[in-house]
């Protein structure tokens, strides 16, 4: 029998069948979307340079944001800083100089115009009645004491005088000599007496109070009681200063002497009469007086008017240049270099926190990059850090099921390894097309289109981890061929 007829129809048969096996394959392949669950790396930089001294964690570590991860040398900025905080204190006490000497002085200038245009005032209206009867008065007055200047001291003050040194000389000795035994004995007696008095009244109301409590006896007689401790009381503490009073004490002593000596002086002064200086004072003052009473009497003359309104219009003319001038522009430039030095003292307390490397989020530290003892600069990598609920799976879905997949839309997601369906939501739909993967695509193939989908766990609560494989069973309206 020849072979040969059935070899070549066996095996024109397996290459029908193996063509349709990978016809069929591919057509499979085309309906399954497929990929690794990522997630974006968060890098851990330091906006400023310096030395490690600390690092608090390890990788594999999960840490919370905010969390401690490593310390930067921060003594020289410590410096800084402080220095300038010192120098945003002196711009600031001086621009509270600058403004309260700018106040000061207009203050003081604005009582200067007060005062130029109420002399103005009364220049104009003349003097007031009230003021004429106060200048006669203050004549009168200056008269009599220069007449009694002339005159000399009448001899019923010498004998005042006199009678006054008596006393203090007196109050000296007795304060010399202090009190007699008789005096302290009967002082320390009556301070007895009273002290037990203080003591019966105290009994008498204790008794007296409980009894009332137990409603023995009328209220008011326990009260009366009461009523007469306090007053034995009182009377033992004015026994106590009586007492304390009749023991003189040094600066008694020194204060009588002083006494002696003044009055001693005041008679002596009295005794000599008035000094030729004394009186040439007092003429003085009364020609004085008399003169303002003449010219108050007179009115005010046109030259003191002009004179007058010519200070208020210099008064007002000093005024607006404090209010305007150089003292504003002095406390306007202390108040704009207080503002930079505060901001340079704020900059640098910003910077300093910046030696404390913290983590911004919550996740698991995946590399440490430094070494205690490292110099590294500013916005150089120290860790890498990875969010294990920001997962996100990229797949491409082929030109014509675009249509069939929007923004939001869940996507049922088969991970290898786990036993359940994970859902996930449609994130980003790319805007342009591409050709992935070009190298294993045929001729025919390459001009099929697929667009980039992102797809976004939607369960937090799963077991997926980043690295894990898997196969989108449907997304939207798009489902995986069977």
């Amino acid at each position: 029998m020849n072979k040969a007829p059935m070899i070549a129809v066996v095996a024109a048969s397996s290459l029908i069948l193996a063509g349709f096996l990978v016809d069929r394959k591919r057509e499979i392949d085309r309906g399954e979307l497929s990929g690794t669950f990522e997630t974006q790396p968060i890098l851990v930089s330091p906006r400023v340079g310096g030395r490690v001294v600390s690092l608090s964690v390890s990788e594999g570590d999960y840490v919370n944001a905010g969390d401690v991860l490593a310390v930067l040398d921060s003594a020289p900025d410590i410096a800084q800083t402080e220095s300038l905080q010192n120098q945003a204190i002196q711009a600031q006490l001086k621009e509270k100089e600058v403004f309260l000497g700018q106040q000061e002085d207009i203050r003081k200038q604005e009582a200067v115009l007060a005062d130029a245009q109420a002399a103005l005032d009364r220049a104009i209206n003349g003097p007031r009645k009230d003021e004429i009867s106060v200048a006669k008065a203050s004549v009168r007055e200056a008269r009599a004491q220069y007449k009694e200047a002339l005159s000399g001291p009448r001899p019923a003050e010498i004998e005042k005088a006199r009678s006054a040194l008596d006393a203090a000389i007196a109050k000296a000795n007795r304060a010399h000599k202090g009190p007699t035994d008789n005096e302290l004995a009967k002082a320390q007696a009556d301070l007895d007496s009273a002290r037990a008095q203080e003591e019966v009244a105290i009994r008498e109301a204790d008794r007296k109070t409980a009894l009332a409590d137990q409603g023995a006896i009328a209220g008011k007689l326990a009260e009366q009681a009461r009523a007469d401790a306090t007053s034995a009381r009182k009377k033992r503490e004015a026994a106590e200063a009586s007492l304390r009073n009749l023991q003189t004490r040094p600066e008694d002593i020194r204060a009588a002497d002083a006494e002696v000596r003044q009055s001693r002086e005041a008679l002596r002064l009295l005794t000599e009469g008035t000094r030729n200086e004394e009186k040439d004072a007092a003429k003085a003052r009364l020609d004085q007086i008399e003169a303002n009473l003449s010219l108050l009497e007179s009115g005010t003359r046109p030259e003191d008017i002009a004179s007058a309104r010519a200070k208020v219009q210099q008064a007002k003319i000093t005024l607006n240049a404090l209010m305007e001038g150089s003292r504003n522009l002095q406390t306007k430039q202390s108040t704009a270099a207080t503002r930079a030095a505060q901001d340079q003292a704020k900059a640098s307390r910003i910077k300093s926190s910046e030696q404390v490397v913290r983590a911004v989020r919550s996740g698991y530290i995946e590399r440490r990059l430094v070494a205690c003892g490292d110099l590294i600069t500013a916005g150089q990598t120290v860790f890498r850090m990875s969010d294990p609920i920001d997962l996100h799976l990229r797949v491409y879905l082929p030109e014509s099921a675009l249509a069939l997949v929007q923004l939001n839309d869940v996507a049922e997601v088969k991970c290898d390894g786990l036993d359940h369906i994970v859902a996930c939501r449609v994130e980003s739909i790319a805007t342009q097309g591409e050709f992935t993967p070009a190298n294993l695509q045929t001729p025919e193939e390459r001009g099929k289109q697929v667009f980039a989908v992102r797809l976004k766990l939607d369960d937090k609560t799963t077991k997926v981890k980043p690295g894990m494989a898997a196969s989108v069973l449907s997304i939207g309206q798009w489902k995986q061929s069977r």
